[in-house]
């Protein structure tokens, strides 16, 4: 007979499965237009059964899964980005960023967490160097965006 202890554990493993990105591995094509925003959210196990909202100018992009990434087409200009985790407090982050020409943009959203309310781990929205994004992105999956381009926020000069 299966003790509770064990079916909690067994549901607990495929809830965090479930939670998880499954698309295509990150393939980094440099063929491509260089004008992105790429958004990564590396394999961590705080916050692993939930899935955040991106918003980037207040459209809706994706909600992140654990070990997943989006990217979007962006053009030169202003960008206002957030992501939203609703349940967890402090778990939500926002950064403006101002995309310049020809240039790439590798954000990575990590959740914090803390043990036993002695070690505090902050949520971060960090712009990542190539160098030290591939290293993590090589380990997502691709989560197609809802929106694929977005406008920078028009002037109001």
């Amino acid at each position: 007979m299966i003790s509770f202890r064990m079916l909690w554990l067994i549901s607990i493993c495929i809830m965090s499965v479930a939670c998880s990105a499954t698309g295509t591995l990150y393939n980094d094509d440099l063929s491509l237009s260089d004008k992105y925003i790429i958004i990564y959210r590396p394999d961590h196990f705080c916050g692993i059964l939930g899935t955040p909202d991106v918003i980037i100018n207040d459209h809706l992009i994706l909600k992140i899964k654990n070990n997943g990434y989006t990217k979007v087409v962006a053009d030169p200009g202003e960008y206002t980005i957030e992501i939203k985790f609703s349940g967890i407090p402090g778990a939500n982050v926002y950064k403006l960023i101002q995309v310049q020409k020809e240039y790439r943009y590798y954000l990575k959203y990590k959740i914090g967490c803390s043990i036993y309310g002695i070690i505090n781990f902050p949520t971060t929205l960090q712009i990542m160097k190539y160098e030290n994004a591939l290293s993590e992105l090589a380990h997502t999956h691709f989560q197609p965006p809802l929106i694929e381009h977005v406008e920078p926020v028009e002037s109001t000069q």
